[in-house]
């Protein structure tokens, strides 16, 4: 009997310790994603990449389509299909690794309001409140981030377009719910984000999604929504990604 109890004993204690392990080497690795030379490097080939690949796929498409291509009447996933752009893989490629390298740049921001202390309004000094609004924003961000790479992956000529359409709903759905949650914490605390890009990052998200549940206007179409929708969020990640380099830059020579 002694001998079977000291084996589930020992058992348990290895269970501990490969638990302990992983914990530990998942920490690293965080701790590794978030060093500020790997968020620079980020940060650097997101404008890189992402920004001039979008402009050239629109040109492509625009000038070269096989059926036609404007931002009135097409849609942003038609870029990533052959049936509108010779170069389809030109917008599929740079959703995938513009989906991967900007999770830690997500990751690192929301450290930087979760580390922030100065508030604005004392309802926010609740660490359990800004944890809960930091941690919801987080998880929206990167499931945004986890559809935007499932947008490449099955792509508009994928067999099933139900696939496609659920994962654009959701890097939509987690970008927007991410903005807004995150700009009410700039919002609300003294960060190094500005707090009129805070207010924009709430008001014009919340516009757009009436906007499109409650399509009423005959002359905005569909596809010109989900054109201001994208470029909407772009206007608020551009200047964050910038402010994130410039305070890394100045942090990094300080070292």
């Amino acid at each position: 009997m002694k001998s079977i109890f000291l084996k589930k004993d020992l058992m348990n204690d290895t269970k501990i310790i490969s638990k302990n392990v992983l914990e530990i080497q998942v920490e690293k690795f965080y701790r590794r994603l978030l060093k500020k030379k790997t968020i620079r490097i980020c940060i650097y080939i997101e404008f890189i990449i992402f920004y001039p690949g979008l402009i050239i796929a629109i040109i492509i498409a625009n000038n070269y389509s096989p059926n036609g291509y404007n931002l009135i009447q097409n849609y942003i996933s038609d870029l990533g299909s052959i049936h509108f752009t010779p170069a389809p893989y030109i917008f599929n490629t740079i959703a995938i690794i513009t989906s991967i390298i900007i999770i830690p740049i997500f990751l690192f921001f929301e450290e930087i309001l979760s580390s922030s202390s100065n508030k604005r309004i004392k309802i926010i000094h609740s660490s359990k409140l800004r944890k809960i609004l930091i941690n919801i924003g987080k998880i929206a961000l990167l499931l945004g981030s986890m559809g935007l790479c499932c947008i490449g992956i099955f792509n508009e000529d994928f067999p099933i377009i139900q696939v496609h359409i659920l994962f654009a709903a959701l890097a939509f759905g987690g970008f927007t719910v991410g903005g807004v949650i995150t700009g009410l914490i700039v919002i609300l605390k003294k960060t190094i984000i500005p707090q009129s890009i805070g207010y924009y990052m709430t008001i014009y998200s919340l516009i757009l999604i009436i906007l499109r549940l409650f399509h009423f206007l005959p002359l905005i179409t569909i596809p010109l929504i989900e054109w201001s929708w994208f470029l909407g969020i772009l206007v608020w990640l551009m200047p964050i990604t910038i402010i994130l380099l410039r305070s890394l830059e100045k942090s990094i020579q300080n070292e």
